[in-house]
């Protein structure tokens, strides 16, 4: 089995659990389960964030001025040291970076 084959059949087992997990949630938790208007409503407000972007940082919002950092920094701090791993966020500001890199995800 290759590497990518195995590596998907672990992501769709832990994609599994994670379905069974959430299934035993509501099945103890049914009042957790939202719908009709409070489901329009929470729709309405994920609908307004702004599609990711240059420029906009996803971790804190705010729009950042045009920076870079080395490729293999980026890759120890965003992808965990993996260099083909996906980003967690496509886009940061340096602040959320380095503070992310120090171990903290609040700016």
């Amino acid at each position: 089995m290759s590497d990518r084959s195995e590596r998907q059949r672990c992501e769709d087992d832990d994609d599994i659990k994670i379905a069974n997990k959430r299934l035993l949630e509501i099945q103890e938790h049914p009042e957790s389960v939202i719908s009709g208007k409070e489901l329009e409503r929470e729709l309405e407000r994920l609908s307004e964030r702004p599609e990711p972007r240059e420029l906009l940082c996803q971790m804190c919002g705010r729009d950042y001025p045009t920076w870079s950092a080395d490729n293999d920094l980026w890759n120890a701090v965003m992808r965990g040291g993996v260099r083909g791993n996906a980003d967690e966020y496509d886009f940061v500001c340096p602040t959320c970076f380095v503070l992310k890199a120090a171990g903290s995800r609040k700016p």
